[in-house]
């Protein structure tokens, strides 16, 4: 017995998540408050409350009750019914996010063993943010990105690809395979011989083709990729984007039929954008 309690004793004070062991206060059976049994030292360092033991929650974040309510709520629900909880909220009254997870050991009573996980929601917050302004750019410049894994052919595209390709989102399976039965068939040929040398020589991608999406509109497509590599120098898989350059494709051959049409007609003119 004392060797199982020392163990216990050094597994809640060495551990490197919080720990809580709280007494859920009820009032016409709603969650109003709860007293702390015990907390750890990694409560105390991660949420920067001392010398909680024996207090009310209200006592030591002044309303909680109010702004943070929704916690109570869960904490209650689990002292209850005795069902564990696993979530990630934002405190505000901390203005911390902690990932925890409840459970019950007798009516009434709950643990709370957490972390605070704000670092890290700050930069999934940084990364959503980044992801969003990209979708911005490549739905602008009519463009999307891909990945393919020449191993497996699984294939991964962007959202703003679908509509790149012309292709309802997510009616088939990105593949390679895929990929070339929606290229134009007069220039399908073509662009298989360049994408299979450019593997077997470990080049990047660069090439033009055309497509005919799903409204029936012709329109040329511009995709460039670049090869990754194994520790042993061979491609594991490609990465790149494609763009949409139709319109370029359109001003181009106007721009060449006029200067055309004026070296035949012999008179001097300068073309300008």
């Amino acid at each position: 017995l004392k060797k199982s309690e020392k163990l216990y004793s050094s597994l809640f004070k060495n551990m490197l998540n919080g720990f809580a062991y709280c007494k859920m206060i009820f009032e016409e059976d709603r969650p109003v408050d709860f007293i702390y049994l015990a907390v750890n030292d990694a409560f105390e360092q991660q949420t920067g409350l001392k010398n909680v033991t024996g207090k009310r929650v209200s006592d030591v974040i002044p309303n909680i009750r109010e702004i943070d309510s929704n916690l109570l709520e869960i904490y209650g629900h689990v002292a209850m019914t005795g069902k564990p909880e696993k979530f990630e909220t934002y405190v505000k009254t901390l203005n911390m996010w902690f990932s925890v997870s409840v459970y019950c050991p007798e009516r009434e009573y709950f643990v709370a063993v957490f972390d605070v996980i704000t670092e890290r929601k700050m930069i999934e917050e940084k990364i959503r943010t980044h992801i969003e302004r990209l979708s911005f750019a490549l739905d602008a410049a009519k463009a999307g990105t891909w990945e393919w894994d020449v191993i497996t052919d699984e294939n991964i595209w962007s959202e703003e690809l679908w509509r790149v390709y012309g292709i309802e989102p997510h009616s088939c399976k990105p593949s390679y395979e895929t990929w070339k039965n929606i290229v134009h068939h007069r220039d399908r040929e073509g662009v298989e011989k360049t994408v299979r040398e450019a593997r077997e020589k470990g080049k990047e991608l660069n090439f033009e083709f055309r497509v005919i999406d799903r409204y029936g509109t012709e329109r040329t497509l511009m995709s460039r990729g670049k090869p990754a590599f194994d520790g042993e120098g061979h491609i594991k898989r490609y990465t790149g984007i494609v763009l949409d350059i139709t319109e370029r494709k359109v001003i181009e051959a106007e721009r060449e039929m006029l200067a055309s049409a004026i070296e035949q007609s012999g008179e001097t003119v300068v073309i300008t954008d």
